[in-house]
């Protein structure tokens, strides 16, 4: 798909969760890449997967708060050349949502299948 398809499903998507999960989800990014750079691939990325939710900065956060207001970066990463359709951008996209939430795999894997019952 094209890029600009899957950020607009992506943003549509967004918009119709609850307002309680909107907010839980308050400061992750969502950003729909045509395929995963070389960097992301670095960081555990494999290149037939739709998407990645990363976090990066956690392991720079000092122990004090002190003059820091910088905080992790979330961010959902979704790759256009592995998206077919909008159901996969729905699967990905929930699938992802689900991390940043802060379930496993296994309790993504839970919620993906109640979701599509």
């Amino acid at each position: 798909m094209q890029v600009a398809a899957v950020h607009a499903l992506a943003q549509g998507m967004l918009a119709e969760l609850p307002a309680d999960l909107r907010a839980e989800l308050k400061g992750v990014r969502v950003s729909v890449l045509p395929a995963p750079t070389p960097e992301l691939l670095e960081e555990g990325c494999e290149p037939g997967e739709g998407g990645a939710y990363i976090v990066r900065g956690e392991e720079e956060m000092p122990l004090s708060d002190e003059l820091v207001d910088e905080k992790p970066q979330r961010v959902i990463y979704l790759f256009a050349n592995n998206i077919t359709d909008a159901d996969k951008v729905r699967e990905v996209m929930l699938h992802e949502l689900g991390h940043a939430a802060g379930m496993d795999e296994e309790e993504v894997a839970a919620m993906m299948a109640e979701v599509t019952a």
